[in-house]
């Protein structure tokens, strides 16, 4: 009898542990759906604030490692932009913003990140400092016409295509550009 009970007492200690493995593992697969959801989360915050999330991020990495050479870590600058500004991915985000920390930072589209990263000198980039120099575009790039008519105080509805005189008028009194150079 006392084999017996012994015997028992595995069976149950086995199906105990049993039960513990097939809880712990309906736990972990309860804490990746909860992580999912929480990063699905997080992107569609981004997306509604119309900052770039991880996905966007993702996407560009893909766009670069398929035009990576074999046995090269840089790309040609000019030929990853023209690739990443005709993927039809990347064009449904172009407007979106590179995200920054700091609110006296002005926003920073794809598309203006693009354009700051084309104007360094710079024939080829890694991936790393492609990110780098996207990131660091918000501080560094140079305010459009648009962006300095608007700290200057113009009225956001002034359209410099249908008013140039008035347009060259700021410009002289905001950036000291001699207006008669303009025309």
């Amino acid at each position: 009898d006392g084999a017996a009970l012994q015997e028992l007492a595995d069976l149950d200690a086995s199906q105990h542990s049993a039960g513990e493995g097939m809880l712990g593992e309906v736990l972990r697969e309860g804490e990746a759906v909860l992580q999912e959801l929480a990063d699905l989360d997080a992107s569609q915050r981004s997306a509604a604030e119309g900052l770039l999330g991880e996905a966007h991020w993702s996407c560009l990495k893909r766009i670069f490692d398929r035009l990576l050479p074999d046995g090269c870590r840089e790309v040609a600058t000019q030929f990853l932009l023209g690739e990443m500004h005709d993927d039809a991915q990347v064009k449904s985000f172009l407007d979106g913003v590179i995200g920054t920390s700091t609110p006296r930072v002005g926003s920073t589209t794809l598309r203006q990140a693009f354009a700051y990263v084309l104007q360094q000198p710079m024939p080829t980039v890694s991936w790393e400092v492609f990110r780098s120099l996207l990131c660091e575009a918000p501080w560094n790039r140079r305010p459009t016409l648009h962006e300095m008519l608007l700290n200057s105080g113009a009225d956001q509805t002034f359209d410099p295509e249908r008013r140039p005189h008035h347009a060259d008028l700021l410009l002289e009194t905001v950036i000291g550009v001699n207006s008669d150079m303009l025309n």
